[in-house]
């Protein structure tokens, strides 16, 4: 899908489409294309018009993490997480930055960056402000800010594994806290490799020339992806906690397996060695020709099980 916005500053209005037939702008005029899922027509002219190398567009599918390509153009990557429904979502979303012109390339077709780009586009038609630092300034804080929902997804996530630890250690798995961990991490490499990204747009390392207001709102966007980066450190020490109780919730189950195991076999002990001793094979034994001999063993090795039992039950061991 390919669409694009054309700023034409002498006429002061905005000019939408979905085809390649975008002008080039020149002087104050600025054109922002978004292309999803490009076919090798639509990446040859953008390529060819805005001296771009094709490279970039068909490697950039293939980050593992965010990463900076060059300066002038300002040509980068980053992994871009989103809600879909109840799932969370990632794609790479690959940038290039020029003076006049903002080209944003993703792999796939996804509501989310369709109904961002006609927001965005309705933004910039009433905004007093039209230029491009405003406009990457408002994708981007977008972007960032869906971060939240997903950030917020992670918490649920984290806190019923709580709910399952306190109920009931054997309904969470170590493989269930050991995914969601995994994530965390990338997703906080991800958030700080953009950030420094972000840093190096406002060190004015790249075409855009930031001004005081434009600085401001990059800062803005830098200290969300930092308190992010931040929420999720926390969402690591939270895990690490899960897996502390989870470790001690099994010692400790282990150790009442244990006592259980012990007291029964202490019970068993004392009726076992009575009948050890009476199944000897010796001619002459204590009450082997009493009358009251048999149930009197008896009688003693029920009353060694009971007063046993008894005992280990006061100690909570059974």
């Amino acid at each position: 899908m390919f669409k694009y916005m054309y700023y034409n500053s002498g006429k002061k209005t905005c000019e939408k489409g979905t085809k390649l037939d975008y002008k080039i702008p020149a002087g104050s005029d600025f054109v922002w294309i978004l292309m999803e899922k490009p076919d090798e027509h639509e990446i040859s002219k953008v390529s060819k018009d805005f001296k771009i190398s094709r490279r970039h567009f068909e490697t950039f599918r293939k980050e593992k993490r965010s990463a900076r390509y060059s300066i002038n153009p300002l040509v980068f990557v980053f992994m871009d997480y989103y809600m879909e429904g109840e799932k969370i979502e990632s794609s790479h979303i690959l940038f290039v930055l020029k003076e006049n012109a903002l080209i944003i390339a993703l792999p796939t077709i996804t509501p989310f960056h369709n109904e961002l780009f006609d927001r965005l586009v309705t933004l910039m038609e009433t905004s007093k402000t039209k230029n491009i630092a405003t406009l990457m300034y408002q994708f981007l804080l977008d972007d960032v800010n869906e971060n939240y929902d997903v950030l917020d997804k992670v918490d649920t996530l984290i806190t019923d594994i709580e709910k399952r630890v306190v109920m009931n250690a054997n309904k969470m798995t170590i493989a269930d806290v050991v995914k969601i961990k995994r994530r965390i991490h990338l997703m906080a490499r991800r958030f700080w490799g953009s950030a420094k990204i972000i840093f190096t747009i406002k060190k004015g390392l790249t075409p855009l020339k930031p001004d005081v207001e434009s600085m401001r709102m990059l800062d803005d966007v830098y200290d969300t992806y930092m308190h992010q980066v931040d929420i999720l450190s926390s969402y690591k020490d939270m895990l690490t906690d899960i897996l502390t109780i989870h470790t001690t919730q099994a010692s400790n189950d282990m150790n009442l397996i244990i006592k259980r195991l012990t007291s029964f076999t202490v019970i068993l002990m004392v009726p076992t060695l009575i009948a050890s001793i009476y199944g000897m094979n010796f001619a002459e034994i204590p009450e082997l020709h009493s009358e009251y001999g048999y149930p009197t063993t008896l009688i003693a090795m029920i009353v060694s099980i009971a007063l046993l039992y008894a005992f280990f039950h006061r100690k909570k061991w059974i």
